[in-house]
């Protein structure tokens, strides 16, 4: 498809003047989007826009048909007046960017609770939610799993780098709607004689081989097309008899017509290198205790917003008087007593 012309909504444009959309794996999908608009359109966007608006931004091709290519939250807007037209600029977000805005205290003290049942409990926060796995996400925590002064989005995306997987956002659709991992995507092929670019992220794989990552060189080779079709990440070809996929996108609106820039790796070289929440290091926590059996405790985290949890971890209590082999007398806590974790 060739898209010539843009239609949007709620906010309509007299013609587009600017058209730029991003989109990568473990990044909100972000468009900006600028046209004319009349002295009448002034006044009812200006109160529109006091209000949280969702945009979708649609391409019309020459045979009619139409395809979504971006449908957002509006984060920011401007009105300029030039030569008596009205220039109106939009700055849109994927609803994945809501998960970003606070940062939250919550422990999950339950280690038979696998990773996709954190996910899901978070996501359930959201209105218009939706979650989806590419690949199984049914490895149970097995240990404390802490989110400690960490958005929603920061802390999923830690979870996912534990098994190398990452966050890709539904840009087309309205509402928090996420993939981990690649989501289906639809093959395509490259048309002979496309203009392409090869490149190797060497840095990104020394990063992967350190920590431990079973990932090559040539899985870190970024073949970049341009392109006037419309794709969405999770897309894929073949390219000497190997598949790549989509990871990147750069749109742009230039002389009616939508010209794309799409990065494509193996699916090896798309895995990411586990992030870290540096703030955990050396941290001591303050907790009441609610359970106590022989030398271990039960506690809740003072300040934890998961506050309807199973707790079924058990921690070994360590007192003045006991010795490193575990002899001694044992002074242990009562319930209610405020310990350290």
């Amino acid at each position: 498809m060739r898209e010539h012309n843009i239609l949007t909504a709620p906010v309509e444009f007299l013609d587009i003047l600017e058209l730029q959309r991003e989109e990568e794996v473990n990044q909100h999908g972000r468009m900006v989007l600028s046209g004319h608009i009349t002295d009448e359109q002034e006044e009812e966007y200006l109160g529109l826009l006091t209000g949280s608006v969702w945009e979708t931004v649609r391409a019309v091709g020459d045979d009619g048909e139409e395809k979504t290519i971006f449908s957002g939250i509006i984060t920011d807007f401007s009105i300029t007046e030039i030569n008596d037209h009205k220039k109106m600029t939009l700055e849109m977000m994927t609803g994945s960017s809501l998960m970003d805005e606070k940062k939250h205290f919550r422990s999950y003290q339950n280690p038979m609770l696998t990773y996709g049942d954190i996910f899901k409990m978070i996501l359930a926060d959201y209105a218009d939610a939706a979650l989806s796995f590419s690949r199984p996400c049914d490895i149970a925590a097995d240990e404390l799993v802490l989110q400690y002064g960490e958005t929603d989005w920061a802390f999923l995306k830690r979870l996912a780098g534990r098994n190398h997987q990452f966050l890709v956002p539904d840009s087309r659709i309205k509402g928090t709607r996420i993939c981990i991992s690649l989501p289906q995507g639809q093959p395509f092929e490259i048309p002979m004689g496309s203009r392409y670019t090869i490149k190797k992220d060497l840095s990104g794989y020394r990063e992967k081989r350190y920590q431990g990552m079973a990932v090559s060189e040539a899985d870190c080779i970024d073949y970049i097309i341009q392109s006037r079709e419309l794709y969405q990440i999770g897309d894929y070809t073949t390219i000497y008899g190997l598949k790549f996929y989509i990871s990147q996108i750069h749109s742009r609106y230039e002389r009616g017509e939508l010209l794309h820039t799409y990065h494509l790796k193996r699916e090896k070289g798309i895995e990411v290198s586990e992030p870290f929440n540096t703030d955990l290091i050396g941290c001591s926590l303050s907790a009441e205790v609610i359970n106590v059996k022989e030398d271990k405790v039960q506690v809740k985290l003072i300040g934890d917003e998961n506050t309807q949890q199973d707790i079924n971890i058990w921690y070994p209590y360590a007192t003045v008087y006991s010795t490193p082999d575990g002899t001694g007398w044992y002074c242990m806590p009562e319930l209610g007593d405020r310990v350290r974790l």
